[in-house]
C-alpha cells in the first residue's frame, strides 16, 4: 500500500489527486458516491475495485471495525 487516507468528494478533488498518479490499484468501498467515484478514477488508468462490504464476511462478521482492519491487504486471506 503506497497511501491510504480521505479525499473530498468532488471532480475537481479527484482530479487532482488521481491526476497526478501513475497507474495503481485503487480500493473503494461500496457507498453512494461509489459508482461515480469509480468512474473518475478508473479516467485516469487506474484499476479500480469496488467491494461490497456486505460481500465479504470476514469484515461484516468482524466485531473489530475500522478501515485499517477492513482493508483487503491487511487481512489474513490477503487481497481479493
Amino acid at each position: 500500500m503506497v497511501s491510504e487516507g480521505k479525499l473530498r468528494t468532488s471532480q475537481a478533488a479527484f482530479e487532482k489527486y488521481f491526476g497526478s498518479l501513475g497507474p495503481a490499484r485503487v480500493w473503494l468501498e461500496a457507498a453512494t458516491h461509489s459508482g461515480w467515484a469509480s468512474r473518475l478514477i478508473a479516467d485516469y488508468e487506474h484499476d479500480v475495485i469496488v467491494a461490497n462490504p456486505r460481500e465479504l464476511r470476514k469484515i461484516y462478521e468482524s466485531d473489530r471495525k475500522n478501515d485499517r482492519n477492513d482493508r483487503p491487504d491487511t487481512r489474513a486471506d490477503g487481497p481479493l
